[in-house]
């Protein structure tokens, strides 16, 4: 008897996707505002004349906030990326990702910044899980090595 050997198949969309660095790059850029908000926050609320001891406290209560965002835009989207597709869903946020930081100029308050980050940050929070169940989702360990 010859022994079974498992079918080869050709590289799925994900396999060609993961392989690209300027998405790695996108994923990098987009989720590296969160990582150093909370230290910055306070000298961002500054720039919205709101006096040093108020804009610490109100940091912590952003900084809060967005976390309760992050976790339900994380849950959300990755809801719908069961019915729309990963791959898709990672796009569409990082493209509204990119959009969102950008119209962060616009912003002439402190409740528009806030409303405005809060939503950045619903959308941004999922792409990490979202880019990891790619590599999880595929059978072969190469793809992360190659």
């Amino acid at each position: 008897m010859s022994p079974v050997s498992p079918e080869r198949k050709a590289p799925s969309d994900g396999a060609r996707w993961t392989n690209g660095s300027s998405w790695g790059g996108c994923l990098f850029s987009q989720r590296r505002p969160l990582n150093f908000l909370p230290s910055v926050l306070p000298a961002v609320f500054n720039k919205f004349n709101i006096e040093q001891k108020l804009a610490l406290k109100l940091a912590g209560t952003v900084v809060m906030l967005y976390t309760a965002t992050a976790m339900i835009g994380t849950y959300a989207w990755s809801c719908l990326s069961r019915r729309f597709g990963v791959h898709r869903v990672v796009t569409f946020l990082l493209i509204l990702g990119i959009l969102s930081q950008a119209s962060l100029a616009l912003t002439r308050g402190i409740i528009d910044f806030t409303v405005l980050r809060m939503i950045q940050t619903g959308l941004v929070a999922a792409i990490i899980p979202l880019a990891i169940s790619i590599f999880a989702s595929e059978s072969r360990g190469n793809i992360i090595a190659s």
